[in-house]
């Protein structure tokens, strides 16, 4: 099967100039609340109240099907309702949709928006490391690859790779995980998307709008 990288459009006709096309949020949100959006855990799902006031789009920007923001870091996407009713005929990676209020132009739109939060937490264990290939990453230049054995492994040598070069990492140079049968999913290291080749079909036939594909490179899906 095929795959491709999810991701939301940046700077085209159809979103407007503006990348995020989110601009703040509506009057006096106190971001430092224990109850905001930047208080939420990037690798699992919410289970308290959260506090997720108005999101403002800039004046310049498109209202269009998937919405791009930099408010909210943890993996998923701003998705309308039309989004929302597709995803929900396949099979994705678990996850929620919270309801969100956007103000566009100065008018409330408070029932087509949702915020699909995708947990990521534990997702590395769908890596499968002896068929994976890792380097040693210092400030974006290769110290050198390094083998992985297992997830135990990964965090035993990241610990001594970190102890030996100062700001250094184990990344991926080539990543072969499982997509445990599913057609929408994070990748392992991260919190990119994956989908497969019949889902961006769907969406595609169905001119969903603020969204774009990239092929998947360097990486393996089993």
């Amino acid at each position: 099967m095929h795959y491709y990288k999810l991701k939301e459009a940046c700077g085209t006709e159809e979103t407007g100039p503006n990348y995020p096309q989110t601009d703040g949020m509506v009057g006096d949100y106190d971001f430092n609340s224990k109850d905001s959006i930047y208080q939420l855990n990037v690798n699992t799902i919410p289970n308290t109240i959260t506090d997720f006031g108005i999101i403002k789009l800039a004046h310049s920007s498109n209202l269009t099907d998937i919405i791009s923001t930099a408010l909210i870091s943890s993996a998923g996407l701003i998705v309308s309702e039309k989004v929302k009713n597709i995803f929900e005929q396949y099979s994705i990676q678990k996850s929620i949709y919270i309801k969100l209020k956007i103000q566009h132009k100065n008018r409330i739109i408070d029932s087509n928006y949702y915020r699909l939060f995708i947990e990521t937490e534990n997702q590395t264990r769908r890596i499968d490391y002896v068929n994976s290939k890792f380097y040693i990453s210092q400030f974006g230049n290769d110290r050198g690859d390094v083998e992985v054995k297992s997830e135990d492994d990964f965090v035993k040598k990241s610990g001594e790779v970190q102890s030996i070069y100062n700001w250094s990492y184990i990344v991926p140079k080539f990543l072969t995980f499982r997509s445990n049968g599913l057609d929408l999913f994070t990748y392992p290291m991260g919190l990119g998307l994956i989908i497969t080749t019949r889902l961006k079909n769907e969406l595609v036939d169905n001119a969903i709008t603020g969204i774009k594909f990239d092929e998947l490179e360097n990486a393996e899906i089993i």
